[in-house]
This record gives C-alpha cells, sequence and structure tokens, in this order.
C-alpha cells in the first residue's frame, strides 16, 4: 500500500499515515517486506499462481478435464524451482493456448472468468 498509482513509494496518504501491516491466512505481517516472506512460505501461494496464469492465458477458468495438466503444471513449477519464466512457456507453447477462441460477440473475460 506503500505505493500509489504511478509506482511511488510514499509513506502518507490524503494526511495520514499508511499502515502496511496485515495478516494472510492468519500470519501476521508488518511491512511489505514480511509480507514477501509471508506470501513465499505461504504453501497454498505456487498452485494459486498456476491455477490463475492458466486461467489468464486461456481465457477461461481451468475445469475438471483440466486437473491433469494443472497437476503436470504445478509439479513441473516446483522441479524449476517456481521459476516464472519456463511456468509460461509451458502454458504459451502448448496445445490448449492455441485452441483459445474469441469471446461470443457482448462477453466480457470478466464474466467467462467468473468473479474469483
Amino acid at each position: 500500500e506503500n505505493y500509489d498509482g504511478a509506482g511511488q513509494f510514499r509513506v502518507m496518504d490524503a494526511g495520514f499515515e499508511i499502515d502496511a501491516s496485515g495478516d494472510l491466512d492468519g500470519v501476521q505481517y508488518a511491512d511489505p517486506g514480511e509480507f514477501a516472506q509471508v506470501l513465499r512460505d505461504n504453501p497454498a501461494i505456487p498452485e494459486c499462481l498456476v491455477e490463475r496464469l492458466f486461467a489468464y492465458s486461456l481465457a477461461r477458468p481451468a475445469g475438471r478435464e483440466d486437473k491433469p495438466w494443472l497437476k503436470f503444471l504445478n509439479d513441473r513449477f516446483s522441479d524449476q524451482d517456481y521459476q516464472l519464466k519456463p511456468l509460461m512457456s509451458s502454458l504459451a507453447t502448448s496445445k490448449n493456448f492455441f485452441a483459445v477462441t474469441a469471446l461470443p460477440e457482448g462477453d466480457s473475460a470478466e464474466i467467462q472468468m467468473g468473479s474469483r
């Protein structure tokens, strides 16, 4: 929260000191550095990232039929020390990526993706 819309670091907003503390899944953090540590240590983050990148890259949420591929992507992401570039490459070079079709006229990606 210390960064504004232009990416400038700030400690005050509208005359009030910014409180960047909080908790994630019950784990407290006091500042952005601690938040990064909490994110890194949260075991749900890699799987969530894989699923969200999958949904974004294919313009649709994962379905039951995608579970084996998501497991493969999660295992590979782990095996590659959670490097983002190989994960994105796996998605972008998959046959599913090239099977993406245009949304029906009048639909938006937000409606198609759901509201997670």
